[in-house]
C-alpha cells in the first residue's frame, strides 16, 4: 500500500474521530489560514513547533488508544522509541522542517535513517517521515535511504506538505494551537493568575493556607502530580494496614504475605494511566479468587458452628474468629476507590458549593496558583467580572483578553494540555456574583457540551449554596444528580475545625484560648480571617462576637485610617456614607460592582472635602478588604469585599434609611423581593432579605419573615425559611426571641437537622437565647419516642466531620480547658449529655469519655449535672450519666471532699432511699460504686446504711402477661418486626427462629437466675417496648430498616444501632434489675447464691474509668536497655541438623536475663520488672516475604514474678537444686475481665471475685498413685432406633504425686477490657497492674494515666509496651525493697520460653527453656536451662 493511500485512510479516520469527539464544538479555524506561511507567522520557534505538531498528528493517526510512549532529545534517528501497535507493527516517526529544499535536506534525512538502522534494526518496522516540503522521491540520496531502511526491515512512509495540512484541517485543536496567532504562553497564564488573585483581594490569603480534604479533591480533579502521589501511596497504605493486623491472621499468613507482595508489584499510575488505579481491586480479586473463595467457605462454616454452639464462651471465641474472617474477606476491596474519587478523575466538570465565607475562593486561588508554580496551566476567572448579559463564552474571551473565539480557546487549551500531558483546568469562582446570573442558566450547559468530549480541558465552578437553582439549568442539575458532573460541598474548617483554628491563630500570633475551640463561628474561614485581623484582648474567653460585629469593627478601623490620611479631626464615621452611596449605585443599575468612573463621581468626595485625595483614600479602603477591584474590558471596577459584607451593609442601609416600619415592610415586599401574586420576582435578593430580617428585629424588636408567608412557590418559601433559621447563627443575641423561633419552626415544619444544627452551633454561648439550656428545655419535655424520632436519629448520623464529634474527640484526648468559664463548661456538659440518647455506640461512648475528662477536672459539676437530668425519661441517658459520674469520681484530679460528700448524699437519697430503686441494673451498679468509693476514701464522713445500697432492692415484680403474636406478616419490613426477630429466645414456645439478641444476650443473662419463665419475659419485653417505651412503626420503620442498622453483624462495635435495638437494651437492663431483686443465682454444683452485682452475669458494657488515650504516660522514665541479639541466630540456610542443635543451645536472652530484670533509668533510679515478655527474631523489619519461611528463627521468654514467705522460699530453692520442680506452671496474676479498671483493688466486686490471692506451689515427690476417672464413649446399641448417645465409663490410671511446699502470690494482675463492650477503643485494651498487696501496702494510686501508679506525686509503677514483641510491668526498686523487707518476703520469677527454627512453611524445630530467678542481696540469682536436658 502506498504512503499516499495510507495517509488518506488515516485522514478519513480522523474525520470520523472529529465527528465523534468534537460534536459540541464549532470548527472555527478557517481552512484558508492553514498554510505554512500562517504556521511561520504563529510560531517563532518553527522547528520545535513543527516537531511538536507532528508528534500529535502521529499519535492521533497511528497510535489509536496507546497513551504512553517514550521520547527524549537524544532518541537516535527517530523522535520516539518504537511503539508496538495493535496490528503488531513497531512504528515511530521523524520530523524534518526545512526552510528550502536542497541536497543538505536529503543528507539530514539519510543521517537520521542511518542512526535508526544502527540503533533500531530488528526493533522497528515503519518510520513515518513528516516534512513540510514536498520531497523528490526519485532523488538518489532519498532512494538509497529508502533502500537501506528496507534492507534492514524498516519501511519509510512519507507524509509531506499538503498531506500534513489536510490532517491538520481535521484536527481542530491542533489547527487552533499552531495556526492561530494566540498569546497563550507561560507568561499569559502567569498574568491571568496574578490578575485574578489581586482582584480577589482579602478573599485570598497568599501567605497562609489551611489545607482541607477539598484541596485533595481538586488535586484529583486536576490529575496533577500530587494526585498521582496520593493514588500510588494508597498501595503502601494498604500494605501497612494489612501488615498491622497480620498477627491476627495466623492461619492465613501465606495469603496475607502474597497479597502484600502483589500489591507492591502493581504498576504505579501516571497522568496518562491514572484511571488504571480503578482496576487494582479487580486485579486482586482475580489473582486471589481461590483464596477469597476458601476464606468465604471458612466464614460460612464458622457461622454455622456459631449457630450450633451452646456454650457462651465458645460462642465468644467463634465470634472473634468470624470477625477476623470477615476482615479477610473484605481485603478484596482494600484498594477500592470511593465513588467521589472516581468521579473527580473521570468527569470533566466540577461544581464546588458552600455557604458564604467557607473558603471557596481561597480553594480555587490556591490550587490554580499551585498549578502555575509547578509549571502547569490553569485559568482563574472571577464571577464578578461577568458584568453584562452577553453570552458567557464571549465574556470569557473578553475577560481573558484572548484574540480568538471561545471554541478556539478551548481547542488551544486542549492541544496545550496534550502537549504537556496534563489537563488544563478553567476555574470560574463565584458564578452567583455575576451581575446577570441568568447568563449561566444555558451558558454552563453550552460550555459543558463543548468540553465533555475533550481530553485535556476541565471546568471547575464554585457557587454559593442555595444559588444553584438560580444559575444552573435543569440539564446541569440532572447531570449532577447522575454524577456525570461532580459536586462537592465546602464546609470551611468544620471537618478539622480545632486544628484549623489553632493553625490560623498561630499564624497571626494570637494565643489559642479554649473558648475559641467551642466557638462555631471560627470554623468559617472568612469569620476567622476577620477575627484575626480585628483581634482584641477582650475577645479572650468571650464567645459573643459575631460576623456582623466584626464587620462593624472593620468599618470603624478603616474609617479611622481614612480620617487620619486626610487629617480630619472629627470623630465621625464618614466611611459608611461612601459605602451607602456605592450600594445605591449598584442597586439602581442592578449590578454587583461599580465602575471607577462612577466611584470617583460620588458626592461623598465633595461632601467631606476629599476631592484632592480620592486615589489614596480608595487605596486605604482597598487595603482593609472592604473594597476590591478588578479589570474587565480595560475598565477598572470595584466591589465590596465579601458577599456577606455586601448583604449586611445593604440591609443596614435599607433599614436605617426607612424610618417607618410599615413603609419598610412594603419596600421589602415590593422592591427587595418583588412579591406579586404569591410569587417572588427577585429571588437574587434572598440573602439580602435574610440580612434585613436580622436588622429589622434589632430595630423594631419583632420579625419580618412573615412577609413571605402565603407564597405560592413552595420551593422559594422553603429556601427562605431554611436560610432564615440558619441566620440565627449570625444574629446578635438581643435580637432573638426563643419562643418566636420555636413557634416558627413548628409552624413551618422545619427539618429537625436544620433546627438542631443551629442549636448546637449556639449551644455554648452564655446567656444566649438558643444555647444548650434552650436545647435542654426542648428535649427534656419530649416523650422518649418523639425525642428519639427528632433528635436521636439526627445525632446518630453525625460523624467525625461534624464539629460536635470533633469537640468530643478533642476533650476525650485530654486537652485541657483552663480558661474556659464555668458557665461555658456547664453548657458544654449539657450538650454532650444529650448525646447519650444516641443508639450510635461510637458517639455514645466517646461522648461519655469526653464528659468524664471534663468532669474529672471540674468535679463540682457532677451533682448539678445529675440534678439537671434527674427528670429525664430516657434510661439510656440516666444510666450512662451515672456511669460518667462514677468515672469522674475515681479520676478526679483534686480531693473535692465536700462536693463528693454532697454527691454521695444526693445519690443515697434519690436512688437508694426511694420506695422503689430505679430499675436499671447498670445504673444501680454505678450509683453504688460512687457511694462505695466515697466511703473507701472518707469512711467516717457520712452515715450510710450499707444494706440499703446493696442488692437486692425494692422494685415492681414483673407480671405474667398475655401471649401475643407481634410479627405482622402483612407488613414484612416494619420496625417492630425487626425487634421481634431480634428478641425471640430459644424456647419451644417461641414461634419461628430465635434472634441473636434474644438468645445470646437476653436469654443468656437471664439463664443465670433460678426459676425464670423466659417465655413470659419475652412477651413482657415486647409489650414493654411497644406500650411503655412507645416504639412506633410510623416513627422508626424507615430509619431502623436501613440495612446497616437492621442487619449489621454483632461484632461490629462501632455500628449505629436501630432505635428499636436501643429500646431492647433499655428493656433488657430494666428486666434484669427486677429479676435480680426477686431471684437467686444458679450455682449448678453448689447451693444457690444471691445476686451481688452485674459482673456476675457479664452485662457491664463499657468501662467509665478507662480511657485508651491515657494508658501510657508521655513522661515515663527512659531506659537504655536496647540490645542487639542478631549474633544469637544462625544462617537461615543452615542444615536442619544444625538448626535442631541451635534450639538446644543457650543464648544471650536466656543467659543474661538477670541483667534485664533490674533496670536503671536516666535519673539513676533502679526499677524491677515484676513481669516481662521479650521476643526477638532474625527477620529484618523491612522483610516483605511470607511470615513463615525456611530459616525463620524466634526466641521468646516470659518472666512472671511471685512473692513468697522467706522461710518457705528455702523449700523452693531446694526443689530447684534437686530438679523436682513441677511441669505445671503457676497460674500467673488475676485476669481481670469483668471489673472496671479503677475499682481495682478496693471494690466489693473485686473482693467478691478475687478473695484469695495466694496459690499453692507444688513439686513432684517422685512417687505415683492410682487415680480413677471417667471417660465418655459412644453407645451404638440404639443406633437402629435413630438414637446415638454417650455413656460414661470408669477408668483407672497413674499420675505423679505432688505436694505443696509454699504459698505464693503473683506480683501482678492482668486487666483486659474488650473492644466489643466499648466503642471508644479500636481494640481490646490490655495491660498489667501491681498486685493488690503492693497497692495497699505502698498506698499506690492512679492519677491521670491508667497504666501508672503513684505514691503521692512519685511514680512507683508503670506498664511498658513496645508492641507485640515486648512488654513489662516495672516497680521502683526502693519501694519494692521496702515491701519485701517489711513483709519478710522473697521475690522470684518463674521463667519459660522457646527457641524456634522454621522450615518448609509451618514445620519447625523447637525447644522449651525454663528456670527460676530470685532477688537476693540486691542481685538476681538463678538460671534458665533447656528443659529435660
Amino acid at each position: 500500500m502506498s504512503s499516499y493511500i495510507v495517509a488518506k485512510c488515516c485522514l478519513w479516520m480522523n474525520v470520523l474521530c472529529y465527528l465523534l469527539n468534537y460534536g459540541g464544538l464549532i470548527m472555527s479555524v478557517n481552512k484558508k489560514v492553514i498554510t505554512w506561511q500562517q504556521f511561520e507567522i504563529c510560531n517563532s520557534d518553527k522547528r520545535n513547533a513543527f516537531e511538536s505538531m507532528c508528534r500529535l498528528l502521529f499519535k492521533h493517526t497511528y497510535l489509536n488508544n496507546i497513551n504512553t510512549y517514550h521520547s527524549n532529545s537524544n532518541n537516535p534517528g527517530v523522535e520516539i522509541e518504537p511503539v508496538l501497535t495493535e496490528s503488531g507493527k513497531r512504528i515511530s516517526f521523524q520530523s524534518k522542517y526545512f526552510e528550502k529544499l536542497d541536497s543538505s535536506c536529503y543528507s539530514q534525512i539519510q543521517h537520521s535513517a542511518n542512526l535508526a538502522i544502527k540503533y533500531y534494526s530488528g526493533k522497528l518496522d515503519v518510520i513515518y517521515l513528516y516534512c513540510n516540503l514536498d520531497l523528490t522521491t526519485t532523488s538518489k540520496t532519498y532512494v538509497k535511504t529508502v533502500s537501506d531502511l528496507k534492507n534492514n526491515g524498516i519501511e519509510l512512509v512519507l507524509i509531506s506538505n499538503n498531506t500534513i495540512l489536510d490532517q491538520v484541517v481535521e484536527e481542530p485543536a491542533i489547527a487552533s494551537y499552531y495556526f492561530l496567532a494566540h498569546n497563550l504562553d507561560e507568561n499569559w497564564f502567569y498574568e491571568n493568575i496574578t490578575t485574578s488573585l489581586y482582584a480577589l483581594g482579602t478573599r485570598y490569603n497568599s501567605e497562609f493556607n489551611v489545607t482541607t480534604s477539598l484541596n485533595q479533591y481538586l488535586d484529583l480533579f486536576s490529575c496533577n502530580d500530587d494526585a498521582i502521589r496520593l493514588l500510588n501511596s494508597k498501595k503502601l497504605e494498604a500494605i501497612k494496614t494489612i501488615k498491622s493486623n497480620r498477627w491476627k491472621y495466623d492461619e492465613n499468613r501465606s495469603f496475607i504475605d502474597s497479597l502484600c507482595q502483589f500489591i507492591k508489584k502493581l504498576d504505579d499510575v501516571t497522568v496518562s494511566t491514572i484511571s488504571d488505579c480503578f482496576d487494582w481491586s479487580n486485579k486482586i480479586k482475580f489473582e486471589f479468587s481461590n483464596d477469597f473463595t476458601r476464606i468465604n467457605d471458612q466464614l460460612n462454616n464458622k457461622i454455622k458452628e456459631f449457630n450450633e454452639s451452646e456454650s457462651r464462651e465458645e460462642k465468644q471465641k467463634i465470634e472473634r474468629e468470624i470477625y477476623i474472617l470477615q476482615e479477610l474477606c473484605e481485603l478484596d476491596i482494600v484498594l477500592e476507590f470511593e465513588q467521589i474519587e472516581k468521579n473527580l478523575i473521570r468527569n470533566k466538570m466540577l461544581i464546588v458549593s458552600g455557604n458564604a465565607g467557607t473558603g471557596k475562593s481561597q480553594l480555587f486561588a490556591f490550587n490554580s496558583k499551585k498549578a502555575i508554580q509547578n509549571g502547569l496551566y490553569s485559568i482563574l476567572i472571577l464571577g464578578q467580572t461577568f458584568i453584562n448579559n452577553q453570552y458567557v463564552e464571549s465574556q470569557i474571551s473578553s475577560i481573558l483578553g484572548v484574540n480568538c473565539e471561545f471554541d478556539e480557546l478551548l481547542y488551544i487549551l486542549e492541544c496545550l494540555g496534550e502537549i504537556h500531558n496534563q489537563p488544563v483546568v478553567i476555574y470560574i469562582d463565584a458564578v452567583n456574583e455575576s451581575n446577570y446570573r441568568d447568563i449561566w442558566k444555558n451558558g454552563l450547559s453550552r460550555i459543558y457540551n463543548k468540553i465533555k468530549n475533550l481530553n485535556y480541558v476541565r471546568l471547575a465552578v464554585s457557587v454559593r449554596s442555595e444559588y444553584e437553582q438560580f444559575v444552573f439549568d435543569n440539564n446541569i442539575l440532572s447531570l449532577q444528580k447522575s454524577q456525570a458532573i461532580t459536586q462537592i460541598h465546602h464546609t470551611g474548617f468544620q471537618e478539622n475545625s480545632i486544628e484549623a483554628v489553632r493553625e490560623f491563630l498561630n499564624f497571626y500570633n494570637i494565643p489559642f484560648y479554649p473558648s475559641f475551640s467551642i466557638s462555631y463561628e471560627l470554623t468559617n474561614p472568612l469569620f476567622l480571617l476577620l477575627f484575626c485581623k480585628m483581634y482584641k484582648k477582650e475577645y479572650e474567653g468571650n464567645n459573643f462576637f459575631n460576623i456582623y460585629m466584626l464587620f462593624e469593627e472593620l468599618i470603624n478601623e478603616t474609617n479611622n485610617e481614612l480620617l487620619k490620611e486626610n487629617n480630619i479631626l472629627i470623630n465621625k464615621n464618614i466611611l459608611i456614607n461612601l459605602i451607602y452611596e456605592i450600594i445605591k449605585i449598584e442597586i439602581s443599575k442592578n449590578e454587583n460592582n461599580i465602575s471607577q468612573e462612577d466611584l470617583l463621581r460620588l458626592e461623598f468626595w465633595e461632601t467631606f472635602g476629599l476631592n484632592s485625595n480620592k486615589i489614596n483614600s480608595i487605596r486605604i479602603i482597598e487595603k482593609s478588604g472592604l473594597l476590591n477591584s478588578f479589570t474587565t474590558n480595560n475598565e477598572e471596577r470595584y466591589y465590596l469585599g465579601y458577599n456577606l459584607l455586601e448583604d449586611y451593609l445593604s440591609a443596614r442601609m435599607i433599614v436605617e434609611t426607612h424610618t417607618d416600619k410599615s413603609e419598610l415592610r412594603e419596600y421589602i415586599k415590593n422592591d427587595i423581593l418583588g412579591i406579586n401574586d404569591g410569587k417572588i420576582s427577585k429571588p437574587n435578593n434572598n440573602d439580602l432579605f435574610i440580612a434585613i430580617c436580622s436588622l429589622f428585629a434589632e430595630k423594631y424588636n419583632e420579625e419580618c419573615i412573615d412577609i413571605v408567608e402565603g407564597l405560592n412557590e413552595h420551593y422559594y418559601a422553603s429556601l427562605l425559611y431554611h436560610s432564615y433559621i440558619n441566620s440565627y447563627n449570625l444574629r446578635k443575641a438581643n435580637t432573638i426571641n426563643s419562643k418566636y423561633f420555636i413557634d416558627f419552626v413548628n409552624k413551618h415544619h422545619i427539618e429537625p437537622e436544620i433546627v438542631f444544627s443551629v442549636l448546637i452551633e449556639n449551644s455554648t454561648k452564655i446567656n444566649h437565647p438558643l444555647n444548650a439550656e434552650f436545647l435542654h428545655s426542648i428535649l427534656i419535655n419530649k416523650s422518649l419516642n418523639v425525642r428519639d424520632w427528632m433528635w436521636t436519629t439526627f445525632i446518630n448520623d453525625i460523624d467525625d466531620s461534624h464539629r460536635v464529634i470533633q469537640l468530643i474527640n478533642y476533650f476525650n484526648e485530654g486537652n485541657t480547658l483552663s480558661g474556659l468559664s464555668a458557665d461555658n463548661m456547664f453548657l458544654l456538659l449539657i450538650l454532650f449529655t444529650w448525646l447519650l440518647t444516641s443508639s450510635n455506640r461510637y458517639t455514645r461512648d466517646i461522648a461519655s469519655k469526653a464528659i468524664i475528662e471534663l468532669l474529672k477536672n471540674n468535679f463540682q459539676f457532677c451533682l448539678p449535672l445529675l440534678q439537671k437530668f434527674e427528670s429525664v425519661n430516657d434510661p439510656y441517658v440516666f444510666q450512662r450519666l451515672y456511669g460518667v459520674v462514677f468515672g469522674a469520681c475515681v479520676k478526679r484530679t483534686s480531693v473535692y471532699e465536700n462536693d463528693y460528700k454532697n454527691l454521695a448524699e444526693y445519690i443515697y437519697k434519690n436512688v437508694f432511699s426511694q420506695k422503689e430503686v430505679y430499675p436499671d441494673i447498670l445504673l444501680r451498679d454505678y450509683a453504688r460504686l460512687i457511694i462505695e468509693r466515697f466511703l473507701y476514701e472518707f469512711p467516717d464522713s457520712i452515715i450510710i446504711d450499707i444494706d440499703l445500697i446493696s442488692p437486692p432492692y425494692n422494685s415492681e415484680t414483673i407480671p405474667t402477661v398475655g401471649k401475643e403474636e407481634y410479627y405482622n406478616n402483612d407488613i414484612h419490613q416494619c420496625g417492630f418486626n425487626i425487634i421481634d426477630r431480634s428478641m425471640r429466645p430459644d424456647t419451644r414456645n417461641t414461634p419461628g427462629l430465635y434472634g441473636d439478641f434474644g438468645r445470646y444476650t437476653f436469654q443468656s443473662a437471664l439463664d443465670y437466675f433460678e426459676n425464670i419463665d423466659i417465655d413470659n419475659l419475652y412477651h413482657y419485653a415486647m409489650q414493654y417496648i411497644r406500650d411503655v417505651l412507645g416504639y412506633k412503626n410510623s416513627y422508626f420503620t424507615d430509619y431502623d430498616s436501613y440495612s446497616r442498622r437492621a442487619f449489621s453483624d454483632r461484632s461490629n462495635t462501632k455500628k449505629c444501632e436501630r432505635i428499636g435495638k436501643k429500646y431492647q437494651w433499655i428493656t433488657f437492663y430494666n428486666i434484669l434489675a427486677r429479676v435480680s431483686d426477686k431471684h437467686m443465682l444458679h450455682n449448678y454444683s453448689e447451693p444457690s447464691s444471691p445476686y451481688i452485682g452485674p459482673w456476675q452475669i457479664h452485662v457491664r458494657d463499657f468501662d467509665p474509668t478507662l480511657n485508651c488515650n491515657f494508658i501510657v504516660s508521655k513522661d515515663l522514665p527512659e531506659f537504655n536497655s536496647a540490645e542487639d541479639y542478631m549474633d544469637d541466630f544462625i544462617s537461615n540456610k543452615s542444615d536442619l541438623s544444625v538448626a535442631e542443635k541451635w534450639t538446644k543451645k543457650n543464648c544471650r536472652l536466656f543467659k543474661y536475663i538477670s541483667n534485664k530484670i533490674i533496670l536503671r533509668d536516666s535519673s539513676d533510679i533502679q526499677w524491677v520488672k515484676l513481669f516481662s515478655y521479650d521476643k526477638v527474631e532474625n527477620k529484618d523489619d523491612n522483610y516483605e516475604g511470607p511470615y513463615f519461611y525456611t530459616g525463620k528463627q524466634d526466641i521468646w521468654l516470659k518472666s512472671e514474678g511471685y512473692f513468697v514467705d522467706k522461710k518457705q522460699f528455702v523449700n523452693i530453692k531446694n526443689a530447684m537444686y534437686n530438679q523436682k520442680i513441677s511441669d505445671e506452671r503457676l497460674s500467673g496474676g488475676f485476669n481481670i475481665t469483668s471489673l472496671f479498671l479503677r475499682e481495682y483493688p478496693w471494690s466489693i466486686s473485686y473482693h467478691t471475685l478475687y478473695n484469695d490471692s495466694w496459690s499453692d506451689y507444688n513439686i513432684f515427690t517422685g512417687e505415683e498413685k492410682e487415680v480413677t476417672y471417667e471417660e465418655e464413649e459412644l453407645d451404638y446399641s440404639k443406633l437402629e432406633e435413630g438414637v446415638l448417645q454417650f455413656y460414661k465409663k470408669s477408668c483407672t490410671g497413674k499420675e505423679k504425686v505432688k505436694k505443696t511446699i509454699a504459698k505464693v502470690i503473683s506480683s501482678y494482675s492482668n486487666l483486659a477490657w474488650e473492644s466489643e463492650y466499648d466503642a471508644s477503643q479500636d481494640e481490646t485494651t490490655s495491660f498489667l497492674l501491681p498486685c493488690e498487696e503492693l497497692i495497699n501496702y505502698l498506698k499506690l494510686n492512679f492519677k491521670e494515666y491508667d497504666g501508672c501508679f503513684y505514691s503521692g506525686e512519685t511514680l512507683v509503677s508503670h506498664y511498658i509496651s513496645t508492641g507485640r514483641d515486648s512488654c513489662a510491668l516495672v516497680l521502683r526498686k526502693d519501694y519494692l525493697d521496702k515491701f519485701i523487707k517489711e513483709n519478710n518476703l522473697v521475690l522470684f520469677w518463674e521463667c519459660y520460653g522457646e527457641k524456634q527454627y522454621f522450615y518448609e512453611e509451618h514445620n519447625q524445630y523447637w525447644q522449651e527453656w525454663n528456670g527460676i530467678l530470685y532477688l537476693e542481696d540486691n542481685e538476681i540469682k538463678g538460671s534458665i536451662g533447656c528443659k529435660n536436658i
